[in-house]
């Protein structure tokens, strides 16, 4: 967002590029990160010059990024960027993968124990599924929230 700001995007997301094209291809859990972690600042980049033709990348890149994240076990991040994608698809009226999107970033705050952003993601795809008709979905969703009994 900084970048952005300051007019700087188009030089910074060129050393992304760079750097996204440096690490294709990697299979060390470090570098496979320094991907992740690439492709995320790229889709957060890219989604604040707040464009609709750039959504779409963005997104797809958010998704590539939190797919990247949790195959190396990186839990928070991946939903974070999960989270990313499903507001970028959202915004892209990109429905179902919206909500398959925070879905994800719902279960990947809840493996990560952090309650308040999974209550964040989760208000995020309720809101979304009522405006799309959805409502059993989204009463599940909020029963999703509820503390599980405890059983032996």
């Amino acid at each position: 967002p900084v970048a952005v700001r300051v007019g700087g995007a188009e030089e910074v997301l060129g050393d992304l590029e760079r750097l996204r094209a440096g690490l294709s291809g990697a299979q060390a859990v470090g570098q496979m990160r320094a991907l992740a972690d690439a492709e995320d600042c790229t889709a957060r980049l890219l989604a604040s010059q707040e464009t609709g033709a750039v959504l779409p990348n963005a997104a797809a890149l958010a998704r590539q990024a939190a797919e990247r994240y949790a195959e190396i076990g990186d839990v928070a991040p991946a939903a974070h960027a999960f989270w990313l994608a499903g507001q970028l698809l959202r915004g892209a009226d990109q429905i179902d993968d919206a909500v398959w999107s925070f879905e994800s970033a719902a279960e990947g705050f809840a493996l990560a124990h952090d309650r308040a952003r999974r209550s964040e993601v989760v208000g995020e795809l309720v809101t979304l599924l009522r405006a799309t008709g959805q409502d059993l979905r989204a009463e599940e969703a909020v029963a999703s929230l509820a503390p599980r009994p405890f059983t032996n």
